[in-house]
């Protein structure tokens, strides 16, 4: 499951691909920021963060990507370099870039959390999966194997069951669409979302956009709206592929 180290960048662009928003990057620009973000390692100084800034300021797709996969590292002392050395309007932009990503980031929990909660208590909790299984995901898991080590006994074996009925409710719906879909929503860079959606696209076609389509209504309706907003990123992305695959 997906690490919290805040010092692995790659391994928070899980989020940070939500900051996109409605921009369908082009693969060469992809490719740029992810060259770039290979450069950093683990544990990058802000000087050289404050390289790739200056290097892509002046490029707004390039800049989203940025700090969709960076943002765990800008502080304080990081957005006032921003602001000395390049100018203050761009220091509070990535601020609210990395705000955005964030409080995706922090809904997603509350949404699963509530859900375990209601599942812990449930007299039947699988019958409550079916019903619910949109929020069955990798984040959902992550958080119910942290829940399982910090709580009593006898909450940890209810959670030990509820994980076996998600892993078997999982399985059984991944069919090879929405196999893509999980890997998508779990791909770390936005590199990985393009290769996935060419492949998909590739193997299924407009039957795959549809799924895309399914998905993003299904989670709205959930409440999750931030989530199918993604979908409707990646039906986007996924639009221009087909058109360019049949041209």
């Amino acid at each position: 499951f997906p690490s919290h180290d805040t010092t692995v960048i790659a391994q928070h662009s899980t989020v940070g691909r939500k900051i996109l928003g409605d921009l369908a990057l082009t693969d060469q620009k992809v490719q740029q920021v992810a060259s770039l973000l290979n450069t950093l390692g683990d544990s990058p100084s802000q000087s050289a963060l404050m390289q790739i800034v200056l290097a892509i300021s002046d490029d707004v797709e390039q800049l989203h990507a940025f700090v969709g996969s960076a943002h765990p590292l800008f502080d304080e002392a990081f957005f006032q370099r921003v602001a000395t050395e390049i100018g203050v309007e761009l220091a509070q932009q990535i601020r609210e870039m990395k705000e955005s990503v964030e409080n995706h980031h922090r809904q997603q929990i509350k949404h699963r959390l509530s859900f375990l909660q209601q599942l812990i208590v449930d007299d039947d909790p699988e019958r409550l999966m079916r019903a619910g299984g949109i929020y069955l995901d990798r984040l959902f898991m992550e958080l119910l194997q942290q829940l399982q080590q910090t709580n009593t006994a006898e909450i940890a074996d209810k959670l030990s069951q509820i994980e076996k009925i998600a892993l078997k409710i999982m399985d059984a719906r991944m069919t090879p669409e929405m196999r893509y879909l999980s890997q998508l929503l779990d791909a770390e860079t936005d590199a990985q979302i393009h290769s996935l959606l060419q492949k998909a696209v590739q193997d299924f076609g407009v039957k795959f956009l549809g799924v895309l389509d399914d998905m993003a209504k299904a989670y709205r309706e959930n409440g999750e709206g931030d989530v199918a907003e993604q979908l409707v990123v990646f039906r986007q992305i996924a639009d221009t592929i087909w058109e360019q695959h049949n041209d």
